[in-house]
């Protein structure tokens, strides 16, 4: 049996015909004791400096079982996750990252202005390359808080309190 064909004839007769949809490929994303993870970086606009700066960066862990991270099962520091992934150089691909998410903010803020902070799911593969999953501009930050970190915590906070000053 074609089960690829029988799940598009599945899919187009009870869904397709009603509604559009966008189907993401699978990532293999890199594991911590065999879960999927991915990262969450929030990008912040400094009116001080007039550019994008990266505040905070956090590992979310997937439960077991669980193939995506919205409820995760332990938050990490990036670093301390991409060390225990061993899926190359850690300070290259949080380099990459970096650059990855304030140049996408850039872009967003050329066609939207008013945003003043972005929250990004990213994930990264077992080789190292980096995955856009997507983009929040009403990121949950709570996360930074319960992750301990409360100097990435309060320098996220100084930013949202910095950008609702000028407004």
């Amino acid at each position: 049996m074609d089960y690829a064909k029988h799940l598009i004839d599945y899919l187009s007769t009870n869904f397709t015909l009603k509604n559009h949809y966008l189907v993401q490929q699978k990532i293999p994303l890199a594991k911590i004791e065999g879960n999927p993870i991915d990262i969450r970086v929030i990008t912040q606009w400094d009116p001080d400096f007039k550019d994008w700066s990266v505040n905070g960066k956090l590992v979310k862990i997937a439960q077991k079982g669980y193939v995506v991270t919205n409820v995760a099962r332990e938050l990490l520091l990036l670093d301390e996750a991409l060390m225990r992934c061993s899926i190359g150089s850690a300070q290259k691909i949080e380099d990459k990252i970096n650059r990855a998410c304030i140049d996408i903010s850039r872009r967003l803020h050329k066609n939207y202005p008013a945003i003043t902070i972005i929250g990004f799911d990213l994930g990264v593969d077992q080789k190292g390359h980096i995955w856009f999953i997507e983009a929040n501009l009403k990121p949950d930050i709570f996360m930074f808080y319960r992750l301990g970190d409360m100097q990435m915590y309060q320098k996220i906070m100084k930013g949202i309190k910095k950008a609702k000053a000028l407004t």
